[in-house]
């Protein structure tokens, strides 16, 4: 299950407060849950990131560049790269309860490698999407491909009652390199993610959606989004 949401001041200030600042030293009945995994820290992934150097778990301080106020900035140079109010997309992946069971029955570890299936499926998916037609030029909002998403993504353990609740927060930039005539960095074209967010591998057919609203058959899904399907389906049979 996935949904997704603009980001706002909160969000930023939540996920710094939650994670950038407190690190993996989740402890208690949660920690137990998720064998000794604990919640884990951002860690920085996309096309997009590794055009930017951004990898590895992400500190303060790039944070701040890439969520900051008044839209991201290059982390090494400083330079404004897009001017927005809103910091980014934030996309929530929660565990089917047949997934999340396996936590309190001693397979957490089969738990995690089901939910990076999911996560990395997904990810892996909209990454694709965007570095195909992620940006929009002009007032005629023309598809146009892009460099890739930046994101950072960060596994909790409970919901915020404190209840056993395993998902992935994915807090994605604000920000795509535009790879067309142009060139520079836009806002991306943010209705290509909620569109096809998740459909695509949940129902294990290829989109149908082209570019521009046209109508081209995809040869064939992803395959991260199949895999993800095919172990989702595993447990649910179980």
């Amino acid at each position: 299950m996935a949904w997704m949401r603009m980001m706002g001041a909160n969000s930023v200030d939540y996920h710094r407060e939650t994670v950038v600042d407190r690190g993996d030293d989740h402890s208690g009945q949660a920690l137990a849950y998720y064998a000794q995994r604990g919640e884990s820290p951002l860690r920085w992934g996309g096309a997009g990131a590794a055009r930017l150097g951004l990898d590895g778990v992400l500190g303060a301080d790039h944070y701040d560049d890439l969520f900051g106020v008044g839209g991201a900035r290059d982390p090494i140079t400083g330079t404004r790269l897009v001017k927005t109010r809103r910091p980014g997309m934030e996309l929530v992946v929660s565990a089917h309860k047949s997934v999340a069971e396996l936590g309190v029955i001693g397979r957490a570890g089969d738990m995690h490698r089901i939910m990076d299936a999911e996560r990395d499926g997904t990810l892996a998916y909209l990454d694709a999407v965007t570095r195909e037609m992620g940006g929009r030029r002009g007032k005629a909002a023309v598809p146009s491909a892009t460099s890739g998403l930046i994101f950072a993504h960060t596994r909790h353990a409970t919901s915020r009652a404190g209840d056993p609740c395993p998902h992935d927060h994915v807090l994605i930039v604000n920000a795509v390199e535009m790879l067309d005539h142009k060139g520079g960095w836009k806002a991306p074209d943010t209705t290509v993610w909620r569109n096809r967010m998740c459909r695509e591998y949940r129902s294990g057919q290829p989109c149908m959606d082209g570019p521009a609203g046209g109508r081209t058959q995809r040869a064939e899904p992803h395959p991260a989004c199949v895999k993800a399907a095919e172990m989702i389906e595993i447990v649910e049979r179980a």
